[in-house]
């Protein structure tokens, strides 16, 4: 066995059997080595795999204006748009071969994307849907880049020091097709700070060298949030907005979005005084399909 796991990782792995006990053999294997050390070793496990290429954003700010508490920096593959939320969030993904994220991955999550490509490949779909639901209640998604399976893992993110107004408020959609631009399509760097209270993570984004927050600012799509970032270059930016009347700043007097949050929560509580707050769906805990194990011997080709 370990000849043919030393084949496998060297890129021969043509003609080679799959014993039934090894997909979990491989997962523990991630943890100890990043899979881009080992070319073969994602497609001989059916397990999606798309090279790292790692930039540095090139924002003058970013660099001389560097704060201290960031706790990890993400690097995302390309952003759809309709994974954008509003003027100062979006979804994100990031592919779980990258050396930041493999040593992370649930052994169970990497065993039910290799039962999930041998269940299509035999086409039983109802069991492939079920290992794929299990999948995303996991926190990850199977993303489709240049018609290539990639296993990604996702993240919701709220952009630092900035509040842009809501959806249902003047200048919202604005806002939102105003960050789509400036991120559709492209590899964001996003380095994170913090986790908020609706377990987004909180951090500063570039796209292509150009601070997403820095652009929103200038461009009147969104306030400096004073009562959480202090950055003197924010307040300076949205001054200039202000002054110059731009985007939501053309309306004389724009309500902030904090109060017209306050607002809305004081009229849904007057309308709903007994409420109970049950869990909601994120606080769940993902379980598996209760035919979780490895198919059947001569299915596995």
């Amino acid at each position: 066995m370990g000849n043919a796991i030393f084949r496998c990782f060297n890129g021969d792995h043509d003609n080679l059997p799959v014993p039934p006990h090894w997909p979990s053999i491989v997962s523990r294997q991630q943890f100890a080595h990043p899979a881009v050390a080992y070319p073969g070793f994602f497609p001989f496990y059916s397990l999606p795999f798309s090279p790292i290429q790692c930039q540095v954003p090139g924002s003058s700010y970013y660099d001389g204006h560097r704060s201290n508490g960031v706790k990890f920096v993400l690097q995302t593959l390309p952003v759809k748009s309709k994974l954008v939320g509003d003027g100062d969030g979006m979804t994100v993904h990031v592919n779980a071969a990258d050396p930041r994220e493999s040593a992370a991955v649930p052994i169970v999550v990497q065993e039910a994307v290799f039962e999930r490509n041998q269940a299509r490949a035999i086409k039983d779909y109802a069991r492939a849907d079920a290992l794929y639901n299990f999948i995303v209640n996991c926190g990850y998604r199977v993303v489709i880049i240049n018609n290539k399976q990639i296993l990604a893992r996702e993240y919701r993110i709220r952009l630092r020091g900035i509040d842009a107004p809501e959806m249902n408020m003047e200048y919202g959609q604005e806002a939102k097709n105003a960050l789509t631009k400036l991120i559709e399509q492209k590899s964001l760097t996003i380095y994170v700070y913090n986790k908020d209270p609706y377990d987004r993570l909180v951090g500063d984004v570039y796209a292509d060298g150009i601070f997403v927050q820095e652009r929103l600012l200038r461009e009147g799509c969104a306030w400096h949030y004073g009562a959480y970032d202090t950055r003197p270059a924010f307040a300076q930016w949205q001054k200039e907005a202000q002054n110059a009347r731009r985007g939501l700043w053309a309306n004389p007097n724009p309500i902030e979005p904090w109060e017209f949050k306050k607002m809305e929560r004081i009229k849904k509580k007057a309308e709903r005084p007994y409420q109970n707050n049950r869990n909601t769906l994120r606080d769940r805990v993902p379980v598996l399909p209760k035919s979780l194990g490895l198919l059947p011997r001569h299915h596995q080709g």
